[in-house]
């Protein structure tokens, strides 16, 4: 429990951060959507001191760089991964916002597709929900498993630890 308190008051903080203007929609882009859930906050400092447009795409390159799956000889495959989780989660989780910007596509984001999900529709005056199962998440332990709420019966899912 302590756990999902914690990672829900660091997705809140991940949810809102400043959306810093460069003048370059790109960059913009890159920094405030496609990478907001997984760069660092020393990355993302790095990246808002950068002066030129050269020395951001070098910051990009490196990033991606870091990130390499060494042992793969698709090297590029961390990358890919996490816009396909991009695209997956802007399909399937888009309500009045898009899919990255809901809180299960923000977890699917980080961490993947859950290895089973347990749905329940809402009905009768009682508000669906979806409990993901993950068997292990790196960093943040084994059987975690991740409550969402959709409270309105509008398909706009939200992270809760409460017990229903």
């Amino acid at each position: 429990m302590v756990l999902l308190v914690a990672l829900a008051t660091g997705l809140r903080d991940q949810a809102s951060p400043p959306a810093p203007q460069h003048g370059r929609p790109a960059f913009d882009k890159w920094l405030n959507e496609e990478v907001a859930y997984i760069i660092t906050s020393e990355e993302r400092d790095k990246f808002l001191q950068l002066q030129t447009d050269r020395q951001r795409r070098e910051f990009v390159k490196h990033f991606w760089w870091l990130r390499q799956d060494w042992e793969r000889p698709n090297r590029s495959a961390y990358k890919e991964e996490h816009y396909r989780r991009l695209a997956y989660a802007n399909t399937h989780f888009a309500s009045h916002i898009p899919g990255w910007k809901t809180d299960r596509g923000r977890f699917y984001i980080m961490f993947g597709p859950p290895d089973g999900i347990e749905a329940h529709p809402g009905g009768g005056g009682k508000p669906g929900s979806e409990h993901w199962h993950y068997r292990s998440v790196k960093g943040y332990g084994d059987n975690l498993v991740v409550d969402f709420v959709d409270r309105m019966g509008t398909g706009d899912y939200v992270f809760t630890n409460e017990l229903e």
